[in-house]
């Protein structure tokens, strides 16, 4: 039902940004009613280390973009660290 309320205003690519900062482009695909996350999704499951008992916690922040929750099979929250080369490379495309 949650999605019925976004669905329009959601474009052909999402953003998930989890709490160490990183933010994934993810793929939106609308076909017969049903939106889900596709071309994108399954990096970011290998580079977190998803399996099927762990719990994701999304938020619509509006604009595509949605805050990702990660917890494991304890349903406690996962801090992963901040990916260093990452914000590197931020910083020589802002500036």
């Amino acid at each position: 039902m949650f999605v019925k309320k976004i669905e329009m205003e959601l474009s052909d690519v999402a953003r998930l940004c989890v709490p160490s900062g990183k933010v994934w482009n993810v793929k939106v695909r609308k076909d017969n009613g049903k939106t889900c996350f596709q071309d994108g999704l399954q990096e970011f499951m290998e580079y977190h280390s998803i399996s099927q008992w762990h719990v994701l916690g999304f938020r619509y922040d509006g604009n595509s973009q949605f805050h990702v929750v990660i917890c494991n099979t304890s349903a406690s929250e996962i801090n992963y660290p901040c990916d260093l080369h990452d914000s590197e490379e931020t910083d020589k495309e802002s500036g």
